[in-house]
């Protein structure tokens, strides 16, 4: 895995470049000859997902996109090698529909390139009574790996990030298919939910950057565990 090292001040200047390129791009709508979302390529068999980056539509109804969510999955392809997917404009709701380019994409990859393990990554308001959810409909979809989820919580813990919660939002077979549970028909997958005060880069960049630091070091450890 990449372990590059971008100081506090270069992460936020990523961040605030990278927030605007998707504030521009997603003023235009997908269409056959635009995909709704780039990949980003990466040298180790992780995807980072950010569906909700950009505004996307479900049952005809314009949703609010998850604001600063595909910037953190920009920011981990750049700090750890892994592979980011981000929506950019206007489209389908890759999270709740079946039949995407998106989703078709995230399957080429996975069966292409040997990928071990993706993370999604959301967003949700700051009245939420978390700081993290992981979404694994009861580690169903991380194939019972319990380690995955430790992983991840110890990681959050050592940046101070401590309300870590699981499976706030359920998720099953037969209803909404979430990224989460397309991509666990393959690989060990989990659905992280982020509180908008983590995200809040503008107001408090110091939290901002814990949680970069928490995700960058969990997307290593879980591979050496899911390679050893």
């Amino acid at each position: 895995m990449k372990n590059i090292i971008l100081s506090n001040k270069e992460i936020i200047k990523e961040t605030v470049n990278f927030e605007r390129i998707v504030k521009q791009s997603m003023q235009q709508k997908a269409h056959p000859f635009i995909k709704g979302f780039k990949i980003f390529k990466g040298d180790i068999p992780v995807i980072i997902s950010a569906p909700h980056s950009a505004r996307t539509i479900r049952k005809g109804v314009v949703k609010k996109r998850d604001s600063v969510t595909g910037t953190i999955a920009y920011l981990l392809h750049k700090l750890t090698g892994a592979y980011a997917f981000v929506t950019l404009h206007l489209d389908k709701d890759s999270n709740y529909y079946e039949d995407t380019k998106y989703k078709k994409y995230i399957k080429k990859i996975i069966l292409e390139k040997n990928i071990k393990f993706l993370i999604d990554i959301h967003g949700c308001s700051a009245q939420r009574p978390f700081s993290i959810d992981l979404g694994t409909n009861h580690h169903e979809t991380i194939k019972n790996i319990d380690k995955i989820i430790s992983i991840l919580k110890n990681s959050f813990k050592k940046q101070g990030i401590t309300k870590v919660n699981e499976d706030f939002f359920n998720f099953k077979h037969g209803t909404q298919q979430t990224m989460t549970m397309y991509a666990s028909y393959y690989i060990p997958a989990v659905q992280i939910e982020i509180n908008k005060d983590l995200r809040n880069f503008d107001n408090n960049p110091e939290l901002f950057i814990s949680l970069i630091n928490a995700l960058k070091e969990a997307v290593g450890k879980i591979l050496h565990l899911l390679e050893s």
